[in-house]
C-alpha cells in the first residue's frame, strides 16, 4: 500500500512539473508577456513596415480565376484569413479553396535588407501547383504591395509577380503576372483573386 501511494504521489508530482515547466521556463526567460494568439496589429517594437499588411487582417470571401498553360480558365471561391503572429513580429494568412486546396503564406519584413520576405506552403504536400515553390521578395509602393519570385515549368524559367491593388477597407485585388523572358514582357493576370471583407477579426 505504501509503495502504491508513493508511485501515485510520484506520478502526480511529475504531472505538475510537466504542466508548470514551460510556463515557469517562459517566465524565467522574460517571455511571460508573449502573445501567441492571432493578433490584429503588429508589435509596437516591430519595424514600421509591418503595418503595411494591416489591410489583410480579418476574413475575406474570394473569387479566384486562374489561367492554365493551355489558356483555359479555372474559377473557384475561397476564404482568406489574415492575422499578425509571433507576438506581432510576422504576418500569416491562410487560404481555403472550395476545390480542396489549403495553404498558408508566411510574411516577414527583413529590416536589414529593406524588403518583405514571403513564402507559400500548402497543407499535406511540398508542391505548389501553378505557383512558385520558394520565396517572394518585394515592397509596398504607390499604395500597392508588389512581390516577385523565380520559378520554372515546362516552358522554362519565369518570374512571377504578385500584386495587391485596389486596397480598401472593403477588400482588395490580388493578381499574378508571369514573364518568361526575364521581365521584358509579361503574361498579365495569370491569376486574379478579388477579395471582399466579411469580418475585421480572424476566426480562431
Amino acid at each position: 500500500m505504501h509503495r502504491q501511494a508513493f508511485r501515485l504521489f510520484s506520478s502526480l508530482a511529475l504531472c505538475l512539473v510537466l504542466a508548470a515547466g514551460p510556463t515557469a521556463g517562459l517566465a524565467s526567460e522574460g517571455l511571460d508577456g508573449v502573445n501567441v494568439g492571432r493578433l490584429l496589429q503588429p508589435h509596437p517594437d516591430a519595424p514600421e513596415e509591418m503595418k503595411q499588411f494591416s489591410f489583410l487582417v480579418g476574413e475575406f470571401d474570394c473569387e479566384l480565376t486562374f489561367t492554365q498553360q493551355d489558356g483555359s480558365k479555372v474559377s473557384s471561391r475561397g476564404r482568406w484569413v489574415g492575422y499578425y503572429t509571433l507576438n506581432g513580429y510576422a504576418f500569416q494568412d491562410d487560404w481555403y479553396s472550395e476545390l480542396g486546396y489549403r495553404g498558408t503564406t508566411w510574411r516577414s519584413y527583413d529590416d536589414a535588407k529593406g524588403r518583405w520576405v514571403n513564402n507559400w506552403l500548402m497543407a499535406g504536400t511540398d508542391e505548389a501547383p501553378g505557383f512558385v515553390k520558394g520565396f517572394f521578395y518585394g515592397n509596398m509602393a504607390d499604395g500597392e504591395m508588389v512581390l516577385e519570385a523565380q520559378g520554372s515549368d515546362t516552358r522554362g524559367a519565369y518570374i512571377d509577380r504578385i500584386r495587391f491593388s485596389d486596397i480598401e477597407t472593403s477588400g482588395f485585388t490580388w493578381s499574378m503576372s508571369r514573364s518568361y523572358d526575364g521581365g521584358e514582357t509579361w503574361l498579365e493576370n495569370v491569376a486574379v483573386n478579388r477579395a471582399r471583407r466579411v469580418s475585421r477579426t480572424p476566426a480562431g
